[in-house]
């Protein structure tokens, strides 16, 4: 038998940060068949266990896009030879990189399939790509306020059902143009409260990822 110790997170250092992500992310499947295992003797487990579904794992596959260039970057301060010449290439081609996988929205991509995949979802599957895009241009427009950052992205619960004006601080309503009729019809509407709607709530208002997503207020740098 041999035996795996995953590695401790540590929000102030990259490296084992990543580490931590990149070992969670290859053993996943081993240390929910371990908790699942210890849950019936140990409350922990059984805590950890109902915290590492599928909301844990779709923010572990944002982690590991997003960790892997800043650790690469981190790799280049730490060495011992550093060539002050090349230090802003190397953050800016971080930098260059970080906007990619924002723009290919593959990791948030994961995160909508794995909540789109149970029975009475189907529906999900027609947004993917739209509430993809949508968390790209709230980034995008926010102007750094985090505030507006979160509402932008909340409000994707109420277009998705067909309701365009909501109540807010600061979104009050949709900022794409009016639908003609013939266009809001060929769209596939979401039925409000149906059970493909609550799960997208779910994804969408839960706390730990609108934490997450407000620190997105400056993620998208158009230059240095």
């Amino acid at each position: 038998m041999v035996g795996k110790r995953l590695k401790k997170a540590c929000t102030t250092r990259w490296l084992f940060f990543d580490s931590s992500v990149q070992a969670i992310f290859e053993d996943y499947a081993a240390v929910l068949q371990t908790l699942s295992q210890l849950s019936e003797k140990e409350t922990a487990a059984y805590g950890l266990l109902k915290r590492t579904k599928k909301r844990f794992l779709g923010t572990v596959y944002i982690l590991k896009c997003i960790l892997l260039p800043l650790s690469k970057l981190s790799k280049n301060f730490q060495a011992g030879n550093i060539d002050f010449s090349s230090i802003g290439l190397s953050i800016q081609y971080t930098i260059d990189t970080r906007e990619e996988i924002s723009k290919s929205k593959q990791p948030l991509d994961r995160v909508v399939h794995l909540s789109a995949k149970g029975k009475g979802c189907e529906d999900l599957k027609h947004w993917m790509k739209s509430i993809c895009y949508h968390l790209w241009w709230c980034a995008s427009n926010c102007g750094g306020d985090k505030d507006i950052l979160e509402e932008r992205w909340i409000s994707i619960v109420n277009h998705t059902v067909k309701i365009h004006s909501f109540e807010g601080k600061f979104f009050k309503q949709c900022a794409h143009t009016p639908f003609e009729p013939e266009v809001s019809d060929t769209k596939q509407w979401l039925v409000k409260g149906s059970k493909a709607h609550k799960v997208l709530k779910e994804v969408v208002l839960d706390k730990r990822l609108r934490k997450d997503i407000r620190q997105l207020n400056n993620f998208v740098i158009k230059e240095i």
